[in-house]
């Protein structure tokens, strides 16, 4: 699943316009190749047991990454963004599924190239750790947010974690690039849940729901509050448990 319909980035003109620290655009100007690829919705980047080949950097769009679990069910591990990085590892199968959740555009650099340019480019280098220290943080607040939260506390970080990054700067309107069933599947709630607890955030006045897949925040100390990610009383919102 690795190879990919093919459009060459091995030079400037090939390169995507975007943030200038990207790295397969830092790649590109010493004359490192990348492959771009864009996908629908639906669509998979690969899928679990696939061998590896190389890592992709989400350029624009909403990546989800997943595993089934025995029942059927998916635990969705991951959303990842622009400058996320997918599939880091170099050997041996995927352990998990990678699925486009909207229009996206993710740059596939191969694995020889991206050892050579750990190898030879400091900068590079240094970017990839930073980015390395990015995915271990949302790795343990991931951990923090399953293990240790109730599901009313899950509920208000994962809006706080929508509002970060996919708020509009004019309008302060979040656009919710994901379903019900993906964010039940995410928080590990059922999406009954989800919704109720989304139900109880705008009753309290904390969020707006201007449509079904939009909302926006009208008291964000509140909805702190209520994430649990602060040391005030939290009983706010915790009349009900996953």
């Amino acid at each position: 699943m690795d190879t990919l319909p093919t459009q060459d980035n091995s030079g400037p003109a090939g390169v995507a316009a975007g943030p200038a620290d990207r790295l397969s655009a830092m790649l590109s100007r010493v004359g490192y190749p990348s492959v771009s690829r864009r996908l629908s919705p639906h669509d998979h980047l690969y899928f679990e047991e696939d061998p590896r080949s190389g890592v992709y950097e989400v350029i624009s769009g909403t990546v989800i990454q997943y595993t089934l679990l025995a029942d059927a069910r998916r635990r969705i591990e991951a959303f990842s963004r622009p400058g996320d990085l997918l599939a880091f590892g170099f050997t041996g199968l995927h352990d998990e599924n990678a699925e486009a959740l909207t229009d996206a555009q993710v740059n596939f650099i191969p694995r020889s190239v991206f050892e050579a340019a750990l190898r030879d480019l400091p900068g590079f280098r240094d970017a990839v750790f930073r980015r390395i220290e990015a995915m271990l943080r949302e790795a343990r607040r991931q951990s923090t947010l399953i293990g240790w939260k109730s599901a009313a506390q899950r509920t208000a970080s994962f809006l706080i974690f929508l509002e970060e990054r996919f708020c509009d700067p004019v309008s302060g309107i979040v656009r919710i690039p994901m379903t019900r069933r993906d964010i039940a599947d995410y928080l590990g709630l059922t999406i009954e849940t989800v919704s109720r607890m989304i139900s109880r955030l705008k009753e309290n006045g904390i969020i707006g729901l201007p449509s079904p897949a939009e909302f926006v925040v009208l008291d964000r100390s509140r909805l702190l509050l209520a994430s649990g990610d602060r040391e005030e009383d939290t009983r706010l919102l915790h009349r009900d448990t996953a």
